[in-house]
């Protein structure tokens, strides 16, 4: 697979967007071109991700969010609408949002059926347990005598597993080795007729 129609596939809403209209499409953050509210918002204490796919549930969301006459006013009741009037969504979403922390919400939405989840930092993410249980985070002897922790090999097979051998190497740490490699090879090359 080559990495290039990878990327290209990753565009599908911009790009069928494009294709069916005709419109190069703007800038629109994190948000999701053809359903609303489907992006990261900030809460009080972190990001979370909601993903309200219809408007069964975006009538759900709004009552999560003590709103619940959000989901009667015109520009709101269908997703076409919400599409339409996003901005001003997002103002009203954004600032009840701000109400609690996303941990908060995200259990509140999770069990009214909204698919919600937070935004993990980086140590967040490294230290989750599952993350752990992936070993997407390894430890191996550094050549200085330490550890080093490193990130795993997301293949995971199981006849033939990735092994880590060896630390990554110091700038440099092996310059020697490959010249010398570089001039054995040099030379052979020279006495070949």
């Amino acid at each position: 697979m080559a990495l290039y129609d990878a990327q290209v596939a990753w565009l599908i809403n911009a790009a069928t967007n494009h294709l069916v209209s005709g419109k190069v499409p703007g800038r629109i953050g994190n948000r999701h071109p053809n359903i609303a509210p489907y992006q990261t918002f900030g809460t009080a204490d972190g990001e979370i991700a909601i993903a309200v796919g219809n408007d069964q549930q975006f009538a759900r969301f709004c009552v999560e969010l003590g709103l619940p006459d959000l989901a009667l006013d015109e520009r709101f009741r269908r997703n076409r609408d919400r599409v339409i009037h996003m901005d001003a969504l997002d103002g009203i979403l954004s600032d009840a949002l701000k109400a609690d922390g996303a941990e908060a919400w995200e259990r509140r939405l999770v069990a009214a059926g909204i698919p919600a989840g937070r935004v993990a930092t980086i140590d967040q993410v490294l230290s989750d347990p599952h993350t752990v249980a992936r070993d997407m985070v390894v430890e191996m002897p550094a050549g200085d005598g330490g550890t080093l922790r490193l990130l795993g090999n997301p293949l995971k097979m199981s006849a033939t597993p990735v092994r880590f051998d060896r630390p990554p190497p110091h700038v440099g740490e092996h310059g020697d080795e490959i010249m010398a490699e570089l001039a054995l090879a040099e030379a052979a090359a020279e006495r070949q007729p």
